[in-house]
């Protein structure tokens, strides 16, 4: 039985490995989430720590890469999954423009700030008409 030893990415199973994370990510990844950059992270990943191919095991080095892309993608859509649920956007009403905003209808943004000295300057560049020299 021999050790493993890292596999070496030619350019041919890099291609492959590309292939195979776009389509996996085009069918488990939100909407949201761009195909390419799960192919950037998934590439990331395959360079920092290449995978260990073990040829006693009888898997072929593409076998080993698709399986490694594949779980990828799947740990890429999970947290992308629990982002999404965790940071939604605030529902703002649409409206044609800014100008149709009457004052009785404005939003308090200022509900938002979560740090003291942030609101504060938020409230003073308000009182000012955002006008500061600095």
């Amino acid at each position: 039985m021999s050790d493993p030893e890292p596999l070496q990415l030619s350019d041919e199973l890099l291609a492959i490995a590309r292939k195979t994370t776009l389509i996996a990510a085009r069918k488990r990844c939100p909407k949201s989430v761009d195909p390419e950059d799960v192919w950037q992270s998934v590439w990331l990943d395959l360079i920092r720590m290449p995978p260990q191919y073990d040829p006693s095991r009888k898997a072929s080095k593409v076998t080993l890469l698709k399986l490694i892309c594949s779980r990828a993608v799947s740990k890429y859509a999970a947290k992308a999954k629990r982002d999404a649920s965790r940071f939604q956007q605030v529902e703002v009403p649409e409206r044609e423009s800014l100008s149709d905003i009457q004052p009785s209808e404005s939003i308090d943004m200022f509900q938002y700030i979560e740090s003291d000295e942030t609101l504060r300057l938020c409230q003073l560049m308000m009182d000012c008409d955002c006008n500061m020299s600095v």
